[in-house]
């Protein structure tokens, strides 16, 4: 599988989205992936396969940098919570511990963009990842919804 990262455009930048009333703010962000590149059930059963995780892993990480700067998220957050969300384009079963796989190195790319300084508890919360039910009609999605609070503490 060929997982290809959103290219950046600089000019597309901002340095905060904060509501400087409250200090805090929410951001949703739309992933470019129907479906998760990773799962907790993929098996490194070769050196290939464990090269092909690894190389999709990087991709994830990086494209999220690029996914954070086009969404114009603040840098040196006090404090983020980030919860991964998933509506397959089916009801069949699913766990969402499968989710992780590909959450973490989207959590990783948040703390390269500068987000915040580590995905720690002390600086960043990782709710589980919640699988929406399918919507007929509505092709399947992934996007991660982001909320924190200013400045670094």
């Amino acid at each position: 599988m060929s997982i290809q990262a959103p290219q950046p455009d600089p000019a597309e930048r901002s340095a905060s989205t904060l509501d400087g009333s409250t200090g805090t703010f929410g951001v949703t962000v739309e992933l470019p992936w129907a479906t998760p590149p990773l799962s907790m059930n993929d098996r490194g059963a070769s050196i290939g396969a464990v090269r092909r995780k690894a190389q999709t892993a990087k991709t994830l990480r990086q494209a999220m940098v690029v996914l954070a700067a086009k969404a114009n998220l603040p840098i040196g957050a006090g404090f983020v919570a980030v919860q991964l969300h998933y509506r397959p384009r089916d009801n069949r079963r699913r766990d969402t511990d499968n989710l992780i796989a590909t959450a973490k190195p989207l959590y990783d790319g948040l703390v390269d963009y500068g987000l915040v300084p580590d995905d720690i508890p002390r600086w960043m919360a990782k709710p589980e990842p919640i699988i929406h039910d399918a919507v007929t009609g509505q092709p399947s999605a992934m996007w991660l919804e982001i909320t924190g609070t200013e400045g670094i503490s």
